[in-house]
């Protein structure tokens, strides 16, 4: 495994907090300040610059200074920009300027702009650094790993769930690159049916660092079908007869855990010119991030910039990359790394895809000025009518001194209750007459709020013959 050196830039900084932390998940990794920065690089195979990012030209001083005066001896590394803010707008650009600046090319590239994404950058990080710089053939190595586990017979199996883990050791049966586990059940089957992603480790007994060898991989995981020609299939394999099956006094399950990509550790690879750990990714794996990568270009990255990384056997490589920032990256990279051999991804029809999206949004913004216009015509007609309907329209005074004119005639009426009869007659003529004005209110209300109509009418033929398609 390649060794990491991981260089901040300003001491008690949120840099400084970063690479530490950084460090853990990447692994195999070193940290110091960019000023007191080990001498020797042949002893490690990446470094990663950690820096606060200003979007000015202020940003990373120190590390391109660094760059410029160790320019031969990081032209062969593997070299990783972390940049660290609040917004990553501009960042993309800013790391290649850097790169022509300094004379150095293939930086991968990462933005974090809050804590929770530095384990995220920290693991794509280690995996890039940790792509074997002496690796075996393909065939060579799946050879070894199956040499390897048909030598043991149990695994550690972790299944999780939300926030709900669990690690079982297993027996396994390993048929066509298949793992089969016969179980009886139990707790590890709800990370199994809910999530159905997988790890598993297999490993010699400890007996040095020299000397033990392990396997860890990454797989899927699902329930086969009890009583299935798989399921009897597995189980006659394991010497368990369909005559004992049915004598036990409980359903005896089966797993069956497909690999996807296999990490493979043994220190006697060393011996024969290899790295002590070796990555495998097997074929349905291979076909899950084709199909992965069709579907980013095809859906995400029309017209998007590209960018450099490394694949699986730390060859350049260009990728796209969304528009959004860096700070996507991670995502991308954990899945849409091309596969060596796969098809090269195109280069993007820029500018004919750039104008499609310039006329779809000229399209857009048209239209909602029409549905804005069109709201601005109704809100006149309601005006309108409203005017037509109130022949004087009091001031917001005369509307105050009508609500106070109105709470005095409550109280009077409140006394009147107590008064004299010949008051409460004299009340109820003024209350005919009151009827009789209302009347005659109504009846001119009703003339108005016809010519409200008509004039309704009217915005409303209008607005049919200028915005027909939207209404």
């Amino acid at each position: 495994m390649g060794r990491t050196l991981i260089l901040y830039d300003g001491k008690m900084s949120s840099a400084e907090r970063t690479a530490e932390r950084l460090c853990y998940v990447v692994g195999n990794a070193k940290t110091a300040e960019i000023d007191e920065a080990p001498e020797d690089l042949s002893l490690y195979l990446g470094v990663c610059f950690v820096f606060s990012f200003f979007g000015s030209s202020v940003t990373a001083g120190k590390t391109k200074a660094y760059l410029q005066k160790h320019q031969a001896k990081l032209k062969d590394k593997r070299l990783a920009a972390v940049g660290i803010g609040y917004s990553d707008l501009g960042y993309t650009k800013y790391v290649v300027d850097m790169e022509r600046e300094v004379g150095l090319e293939g930086f991968a590239s990462y933005f974090i702009a809050s804590d929770s994404q530095t384990t995220r950058t920290g693991y794509e990080i280690g995996r890039m650094m940790r792509v074997p710089a002496a690796a075996m053939d393909e065939k060579e190595l799946l050879e070894e790993i199956r040499n390897f586990v048909e030598q043991h017979e149990t695994l550690a199996l972790a299944t999780a769930a939300d926030r709900y883990i669990r690690c079982t050791p297993l027996e396994y049966t390993f048929i066509d690159d298949v793992f089969y586990i016969a179980t009886e059940g139990g707790n590890k089957f709800r990370g199994i049916i809910e999530n159905g992603r997988v790890s598993a480790a297999i490993f010699d007994p400890m007996s040095g660092l020299k000397e033990t060898a392990s396997l860890q991989l990454l797989g899927e995981a699902e329930a086969v079908e009890v009583g299935s020609p798989e399921y009897q299939v597995a189980m006659t394999a394991k010497h368990i007869t369909e005559e004992r099956l049915k004598e036990l006094p409980i359903t005896m399950f089966l797993i069956r855990l497909t690999p996807l990509r296999y990490e493979y550790t043994n220190p006697r690879l060393s011996e024969r010119g290899y790295d002590v750990s070796q990555s495998l990714n097997t074929t349905r794996e291979k076909k899950n991030r084709r199909e992965g990568e069709e579907y980013f270009v095809r859906e995400r990255a029309k017209g998007q910039p590209t960018y450099t990384i490394l694949d699986e056997h730390g060859e350049k490589k260009q990728v796209i990359i969304p528009e959004v920032g860096t700070s996507a990256i991670p995502g991308f990279l954990d899945m849409r790394i091309p596969e060596p051999g796969a098809p090269a991804l195109p280069s993007g029809r820029k500018e004919e895809l750039s104008e499609e999206e310039r006329q779809r949004r000229n399209e857009l913004l048209q239209k909602k000025r029409r549905k804005k216009a069109l709201l601005e015509k109704r809100r006149r007609e309601e005006a309108l009518r409203e005017a037509a309907s109130l022949p004087n329209v009091p001031s917001s005074g005369q509307d105050t001194q009508r609500k106070d004119k109105d709470t005095d005639q409550e109280e009077a009426g409140a006394e009147a209750k107590v008064r004299s009869k010949a008051a409460r007659e004299s009340k109820k003529s003024d209350s005919k007459k009151g009827d009789s004005k209302k009347g005659d209110s109504k009846k001119h209300g009703n003339v108005f709020s016809r010519l409200g109509m008509g004039i309704g009418k009217i915005l409303q033929l209008e607005d049919e013959e200028e915005f027909g398609e939207e209404k």
